[in-house]
This record gives structure tokens, C-alpha cells and sequence, in this order.
């Protein structure tokens, strides 16, 4: 989704949402995982899977779109809207 306009997104999300079916997205893009409503979230950090369930959009955020903090704790990385 980073090489996508909006509208495209809009409706590649639209397309998802009807499909009957599993969907694996790898995003950095936290609006287009949300529009997603993911049901499941496997999460990928420092060499460790995670396979968690999603109960909504806080839930998402939290896991899998915090910023990311080198030893000392400061942030590196900031997530993407």
C-alpha cells in the first residue's frame, strides 16, 4: 500500500472486504490495516512471531504499530499513518 493513491487503496480495501476468504497484508500503513478489520494479527519483531487475536482498532495500534525503540529505549522508528 505505500505506492498506492488513496482512491486505490480505497478500493483494493473495498475488494478485500467482500472476498470470502483469508487475506495475509503487510503494511506499514496503519489506516489501511485498520480499514481492514483484521480478525487475527501475527506479529513479526526481532526475530519472534506472534500470533494474536484483533478485537478492534485499539487492539491493532497497540500491537503492532508502535514505534520502535532501539536498547536504550529511544525511538528509531515511528510508524506510518
Amino acid at each position: 500500500s505505500n505506492h498506492l493513491d488513496v482512491g486505490t487503496i480505497d478500493v483494493l480495501t473495498d475488494a478485500f472486504r467482500q472476498f470470502d476468504g483469508t487475506i495475509v497484508a503487510i503494511t506499514h500503513n496503519r489506516a489501511f490495516a485498520v480499514s481492514l478489520e483484521p480478525t487475527h494479527i501475527l506479529h513479526v519483531e526481532d526475530g519472534k512471531v506472534e500470533l494474536r487475536d484483533c478485537l478492534g482498532p485499539e487492539q491493532l495500534t497497540e500491537i503492532a504499530f508502535q514505534p520502535k525503540k532501539d536498547a536504550r529505549g529511544a525511538v528509531v522508528a515511528e510508524p506510518s499513518e
